[in-house]
Order: structure tokens, then C-alpha cells, then sequence
């Protein structure tokens, strides 16, 4: 699922920094820019060892690593199984020193290719350990499987992911690739403003995001199809089924400006770089503009808040993200938002609790400051304004 975009530093920017491979060539940007910004000393004091103790079976690796930010000097990576392994199986990684309360990201990139990557991200619990199941990409990692499974948590300090060191994965001799069945899209004719796509497709990598792009052009490197590429995250199942909802949106960026769909031909590019699928798109052309998602919140049994949010994409997942208002951005609470997915109609209702906002200027919390919550909708391939929501609220002093 994607999360919400924010200004500052945010549970979003923290999800895009680690996670997201994006699309053509913003994403070999990005990539490389992540990759740059790692450092690379500190993966000499990495060591591999078979895994005999507790909890771990024969073909279990076990990995020390280098210093983690926050954390331990000698973290340590373990996943289960490690050998014999076929491709988009399914294995546990377990992490010991870690920064509290952090992430990490475990990436998996070709060789030769900096922008063909794979990436999970896991969070730190309180004890500084994570797990976090994980598919393998035989693709990817035969023809480099003694480091192909990169582990780079994040500097909370300077929000830049670090790589302290990677785990070796070993294949089985006559391992086959996984050959995905084409994507499909529908619906694609007769389309509303706001309207949802359900993008399908199996043999997908399971925990796999795509990229999509509604715009006026047919060729996906197009200035105005980057312009409007966004990402989604977690979109396959453990079954390498691939079900994304992307948004219908008849006005698309174009240029300096923007394009109405409903006159002009537009087309749907999905999928992953350099695999990408792409649908024309036919607007109804009468079809109103959809109105803008609303939102409301309230406080419920003390701290609790029940948000309510109408006009999102039917079947969408939907972000609530705590956010204060300070001089300048706005700032959203981390970790990651709660979320649920709207229904038929496209609303929704999430219930929780927020938490305090450690290290904001001073603000301990909500009391006495101009707050608010963030529903943002997951749906790709359209203007994020159109697709999200603010819902004031106000705790009791």
C-alpha cells in the first residue's frame, strides 16, 4: 500500500526513503541516491556463520554485521531457510542490535543494475529486534548469492539508510524462474472521475509494490507520465497475486499545466521498471469532476480518536496519520499510520489512539496545538491532493 505524502519528516517520507523503487527512471535516481548515501565502511567487520542456536534449523544463516545506527556494534541477521531455495520463496529474517524503535530496509538488486531492486522493510521493536518474512528473487540474486540480500537500517539522525553488511542466500542448482501472467486493468472504457481501477495480475514477487501513471501520453518515460508517477506498496500476496486499486483520475498533470481526460486521450502505464503494462484510457465524456475526499474526527473515551472519511476510491486502503501544525511544514507522527481500507461507497472509519511527538520543537503532544488527522488515500496514478483529507481535532488539556 502506499502511504500518504507530507512535508518534513514524516512516516511518508521515512516509507519512500527505504522502501520504494520508483518507476523508470526516477526510480534508477533514487535508487542510486539511497545507494550514495549509504556508507560502505562499515561492511568490513560483516561475518557469515552457520546458525546453531535456538529457534534455528540447518539451513539457517546467521550474519554479523556491521555497526547499526543507534545500535548494536555487531548486529546480526539471521534468515531461515538460507539454502536449497527456489525462487519468491518465502523466508524469515530475524535482526538482533538494532536501533529501538527503528527500521530497516532489506534490499535485493541486480549486479549490474543499481535501479533493479526488490526492498522490505521491516520495524524495530523496543528491544532493538525485528522480523520480518521475505521473498527471495532468484532473478535478482543467483548470479551475485553471497551478498544479495542487502540490510540497511535507517539513521534516525539524519534519515539516510546505511549498508552495514548483506546475507548470503544460496539457490538450488536447477532453480526455475517464477514467469508472471499479464497484467490486467479494468475497467478502462466508460470511466468516471475518482472512479477505482482494479489492476490484477499472479506470479508476482509476494510484498511487491508497482508504479502507475494516468497521462496523456502513450509512452510511460514521457515528462508528463513521470510527472505523474506514484507509487503503491504491498500490493502482492504470499501468493504472488498482484490486486492494486488505482484512481480514475480525468485530470492528469501536463506540462506546466494539466489535461482533462474526458477530451483528450489519456493511458494507464502500471507494473515495475522495466516490466510495464500499459491500458488506454476512455473517459466518459459528460462525466462530472469528482468532489474532494472530507474528513471529521473525534475524541472518543479520552485520547482516542474515531475518524470518519467519505469520497475516497472504493476498496482504496486508507492512511490516518497524526499531524501538528508548526511554524513552517507540517509535521506527521511516526512510525507508520494506521490504515483501513475503504468500502464500496468509499468511506471509511479508523479508530485509534494518537501517540506523543517526541522531538518536535518541545511539543510533547496534541494539548494546545493546532492538530489534525491525515486520511490519505493509496490509489495511484493521480493528483495526491485530490486523494486526501484533513480532520481537525482538539485533545482535552
Amino acid at each position: 500500500m502506499s502511504g500518504p505524502a507530507f512535508e518534513g519528516p514524516s512516516a511518508g517520507d521515512h516509507r519512500e526513503r527505504v522502501a520504494l523503487v520508483l518507476f523508470a527512471v526516477l526510480g534508477v535516481v533514487a535508487v542510486l541516491l539511497a545507494v550514495a548515501a549509504r556508507s560502505t565502511d562499515s561492511t568490513d567487520s560483516a561475518d557469515s556463520t552457520d546458525s546453531a542456536g535456538p529457534g534455528t534449523g540447518p539451513a539457517a544463516v546467521s550474519v554479523t554485521l556491521g555497526p547499526a545506527p543507534g545500535g548494536s556494534e555487531r548486529p546480526s541477521v539471521t534468515v531461515e531457510p538460507a539454502r536449497g531455495l527456489v525462487d519468491h520463496e518465502l523466508v524469515e529474517v530475524r535482526g538482533e542490535g538494532f536501533a529501538p524503535g527503528g527500521s530497516v530496509t532489506l534490499f535485493q538488486c541486480a549486479v549490474d543494475d543499481l535501479g533493479d531492486c526488490v526492498s522490505d522493510t521491516a520495524e524495530v521493536d523496543g528491544g532493538g529486534t525485528f522480523t520480518r518474512t521475505v521473498a527471495v528473487s532468484a532473478r535478482l540474486c543467483v548470479p551475485h548469492p553471497d551478498d544479495c540480500l542487502e540490510v540497511d537500517p535507517l539513521d534516525e539522525e539524519t534519515f539516510e539508510s546505511e549498508d552495514i553488511g548483506t546475507v548470503p542466500l544460496s539457490f538450488a542448482s536447477d532453480v526455475a524462474l517464477v514467469v508472471p501472467s499479464p497484467t490486467t486493468a479494468s475497467p478502462t472504457t466508460g470511466l468516471t472521475d475518482g472512479e477505482a481501477i482494479v489492476v490484477r495480475a499472479d506470479g508476482w514477487r509476494p510484498g511487491d509494490g508497482i508504479q502507475a501513471a494516468t497521462c496523456p501520453s502513450p509512452r510511460p518515460l514521457a515528462p508528463a507520465c513521470l510527472a505523474a508517477t506514484t507509487g503503491v506498496t504491498d500490493v502482492v500476496d504470499d501468493e504472488g497475486r498482484l490486486r492494486a486499486v488505482v484512481r480514475a483520475g480525468a485530470i492528469v498533470p501536463a506540462g506546466d499545466g494539466s489535461a482533462d481526460c474526458r477530451r483528450v486521450p489519456c493511458f494507464l502505464h502500471v507494473g515495475r521498471y522495466p516490466d510495464l503494462t500499459t491500458f488506454a484510457l476512455g473517459f466518459a465524456p459528460s462525466a462530472p469532476l469528482a468532489p474532494p475526499p472530507t474528513a471529521s474526527a473525534r475524541l472518543v473515551e479520552g485520547r482516542t480518536l474515531a475518524v470518519r472519511g467519505e469520497g475516497f476510491v472504493p476498496t482504496e486502503e486508507v492512511f490516518a496519520t497524526t499531524c501538528i501544525r508548526r511554524d513552517g511544514p507540517r509535521r506527521c507522527l511516526a512510525p507508520a499510520p494506521v490504515h483501513a481500507a475503504a468500502d464500496e461507497d468509499g468511506d471509511v472509519s479508523i479508530t485509534y489512539e494518537p501517540g506523543p511527538f517526541p522531538g518536535f520543537a518541545g511539543v510533547g503532544d496534541c494539548r494546545g496545538a493546532d492538530c489534525f488527522v491525515l486520511l490519505s488515500g493509496s490509489a495511484a496514478a493521480g493528483p495526491a491532493a485530490r486523494d486526501e483529507a484533513r480532520a481537525p481535532f482538539a485533545p482535552d488539556p
